[in-house]
């Protein structure tokens, strides 16, 4: 009998690779033709075809093909012998070679459009523990659309799975989630076929984040600040994918492009206390005065100027206040 071809398959959908066999046997004996009830075994060796050290894999195959599903990426080598009733089974067949291919998945879509029949789950490259910021261009379908961008630890797979999220809502706005609703800074109207902007920064050690949108003209407009993330995600520190998904068959779609990672920038310092005013213990020269501040100084201290009037002349000195206190004192010279 000889093995005659064979094709490695590899089903797209499920993704898993699989080697189909192939033959056609001699007649046996010679001259003659199988007889019925024919039926053939296959086996296999892991590697290539020297020196291969076969086991049985299936028997009792009765068409002239088989498709062996229990492979990874790798080479394998097989042989196929026939039994028949009252006939032993015959020397195997040539040996043949079948080299596995790695399984490689597709790329996700450069511009994927939400769906209400499926969540559309995309991994980020590195898992975010730290502030960070995603940015992304939108495109909703129609002037009521009911559709979400948002970001969860694991592909998202329901509206709960998701912590930070911007939806395109039904009533026109962009929004976002804050704990157990949806809600706006203020109310940003988008249109269909329009690219909308979107910045987020978030923060998955403090569980929130701001959402900024610009639209085709006009600045940036923070619609949402230091909102929480969605209620079954109050405890979630850490996020790793980007999901979108439509509501109903119904509610339209959005397009999302050019989607982005990237490092949140710093929080601005906050503001430097001012003088609220200072007393002098008396008037005059050698008098200690003391300058009090609307807030405590940052650290590393900082240097605040008074001014005062002695006579027809004002003297200004600079007052050194160190770090963490309101107040400090100095000496009219």
């Amino acid at each position: 009998m000889k093995l005659l071809t064979m094709l490695i398959a590899i089903p797209l959908a499920a993704q898993s690779p699989a080697v189909t066999l192939t033959w056609a046997e001699t007649a046996f004996p010679p001259g003659s033709t199988l007889p019925p009830g024919t039926a053939y075994s296959i086996y296999r060796s892991t590697g290539t075809c020297v020196a291969p050290t076969f086991g049985k894999l299936a028997s009792a195959i009765l068409p002239q093909t088989y498709t062996d599903t229990a492979v990874q990426p790798g080479n394998y080598c097989y042989q196929v012998t026939a039994t028949a009733p009252g006939i032993p089974e015959t020397l195997p067949s040539n040996a043949a070679l079948a080299i596995v291919p790695a399984v490689v998945p597709p790329p996700p879509p450069a511009c994927p459009a939400s769906s209400s029949a499926t969540w559309l789950p995309m991994a980020f490259p590195v898992q975010q523990t730290a502030a960070f910021t995603v940015m992304f261009t939108a495109v909703p379908s129609q002037a009521a659309t009911d559709a979400v961008v948002g970001l969860s630890n694991g592909p998202a797979t329901g509206y709960p799975s998701m912590a930070a999220i911007v939806r395109f809502a039904p009533s026109g706005n962009i929004d976002a989630r804050n704990g157990g609703s949806y809600a706006a800074n203020v109310a940003f109207p988008y249109a269909p076929g329009i690219n909308y902007h979107v910045r987020m920064v978030v923060d998955p050690t403090r569980q929130v984040y701001d959402a900024f949108v610009t639209g085709p003209t006009g600045p940036e407009v923070k619609i949402a600040s230091t909102f929480a993330f969605r209620t079954e995600q109050a405890l979630t520190t850490s996020l790793n994918f980007w999901s979108i998904h439509s509501n109903t068959p119904t509610s339209g779609s959005i397009t999302v492009c050019n989607f982005t990672l990237g490092v949140a920038p710093p929080p601005p310092p906050p503001p430097l206390p001012t003088v609220s005013g200072f007393s002098c213990v008396a008037a005059g020269l050698g008098s200690t005065c003391t300058v009090n501040l609307t807030g405590i100084a940052p650290k590393g201290g900082m240097i605040v100027t008074v001014s005062f009037a002695s006579g027809a002349s004002v003297t200004t000195l600079p007052v050194a206040i160190a770090a963490g206190v309101n107040n400090g004192s100095f000496r009219i010279q």
